[in-house]
């Protein structure tokens, strides 16, 4: 059986199959305001 893959908004992490889920750790504030900054661009854009 085919596993459905659906595109993610993450460029280095591709395509994943559906109901994957990942996280990121971040040592400081501005270390969250980058990454946070940076998916909601993503997510824009998709």
């Amino acid at each position: 059986m085919a596993v459905e893959m659906r595109k993610t908004v993450v460029d280095v992490v591709g395509h994943v199959p559906w109901g994957t889920h990942f996280c990121l750790f971040y040592e400081t504030k501005a270390d969250l305001l980058e990454i946070a900054t940076s998916y909601f661009q993503a997510i824009s854009n998709f």
